[in-house]
């Protein structure tokens, strides 16, 4: 039903995902961006909220503490 990818495809897409964004490599793969979200949290790959590379992080609101 779905494409199969071996463990080195998948983190050579998770390392992809990290440089081009996950709908990029969704794209390129043949699969859902779930599935390449996945993939970056199998192999340890950070990616931000957009599907990008998270290269830095946003301040904490301490809500008025």
């Amino acid at each position: 039903m779905g494409v199969r990818h071996s463990a080195r495809q998948r983190k050579r897409w998770a390392l992809e995902a990290k440089k081009r964004g996950v709908a990029a490599v969704a794209q390129l793969a043949g699969v859902k961006p779930d599935t390449v979200r996945g993939w970056c949290g199998e192999f340890g790959v950070a990616i931000g909220a957009s599907g990008a590379a998270s290269a830095a992080t946003a301040p904490i609101d301490a809500g008025g503490l």
